[in-house]
């Protein structure tokens, strides 16, 4: 039995493009595109909040420490590009990851060269490609609460992200206490 790995990163903006919660999967098209390059149908990824976050969303550092979870997913469909175009294109249920005026979506990469409205420098387009898929969550939960407070904490017993950057860690072998504490909330 192949057992899932944990893969977590420090997020600096929530402002649901990456990952995307519109609809009823979740999506990670755009940023991390090592998670993306190498996450497996099963795996989990877990979103904590940076102290960025907290300064480019003026949210207060008072009530939202470092570290706090931003979401928690269980990878379900890994796509190319090209595959999820054409899911959000034909969709309707999907159709709400499409980019709109104020570029809330991340359906964004057609092809290599072609591209819809894109949230970030094109600089960043060529570090997107690299992540070469779309990762899906049936499975999934976003802890920010309507005041905008997060309050669910990975324990440092499960994981010590004292040392977690730029960049993300796998936990390629989790407990089975990691792995109930993930279950317990998505």
């Amino acid at each position: 039995m192949v057992k899932s790995k944990v893969y977590i990163y420090r997020m600096i903006c929530d402002k649901g493009i990456a990952p995307n919660y519109n609809g009823e999967k979740a999506s990670l098209a755009l940023c991390k595109p090592r998670i993306r390059q190498t996450a497996s149908v099963g795996d989990y990824i877990i979103g904590l909040t940076a102290s960025t976050i907290l300064e480019t969303e003026n949210i207060s550092y008072k009530n939202n420490p470092k570290d706090a979870i931003v979401w928690i997913g269980q990878v379900s469909d890994k796509l190319t590009f090209s595959q999820y175009n054409t899911l959000c294109t034909i969709n309707k249920r999907m159709s709400v990851k499409m980019p709109t005026k104020n570029g809330v979506g991340d359906c964004q990469i057609i092809s290599k060269t072609k591209f819809r409205p894109y949230p970030h420098e094109k600089s960043y387009m060529s570090r997107n490609l690299s992540g070469k898929n779309v990762l899906l969550f049936k499975r999934f939960k976003h802890f920010r609460e309507k005041d905008n407070n997060f309050t669910e904490f990975l324990p440092k017993k499960l994981f010590d992200y004292s040392n977690l950057a730029i960049g993300h860690r796998v936990v390629k072998e989790p407990t089975k206490e990691f792995i109930d504490f993930i279950e317990n909330r998505i």
